[in-house]
């Protein structure tokens, strides 16, 4: 189980490594901390759609740099932090359901 999400993460790193970045944009156009905050929140459903279409990426480059970055992160660490949140609601209903039932 282990060897098999390291070689995972391995193939994902390694096509990661194969981006480019593309031209300057216009200074008033760089995505800047907010702009960061709802890639992060969407960045699950663009990792999907970006397997199927080179139209789509999951990170915008070029940006304003660490407040994109810190944007960034934290809407990942809000969509994972409430998906955990909605999956520990979850066992505790199957818990209480199977003490109950």
């Amino acid at each position: 189980m282990l060897r098999a999400r390291m070689t995972r993460l391995l193939g994902l790193l390694t096509l990661a490594g194969c981006s480019t970045i593309p031209g300057r944009m216009p200074a008033a156009k760089v995505p800047g901390f907010f702009y960061g905050v709802w890639h992060g929140l969407i960045s699950v459903g663009t990792l999907i759609a970006s397997f199927f279409t080179d139209h789509v990426t999951m990170y915008a480059t070029p940006n304003s740099g660490p407040w994109y970055d810190l944007g960034f992160l934290i809407g990942v660490v809000a969509i994972f932090g409430a998906l955990r949140e909605q999956r520990g609601r979850s066992e505790e209903r199957t818990q209480r359901a199977q003490q109950n039932g």
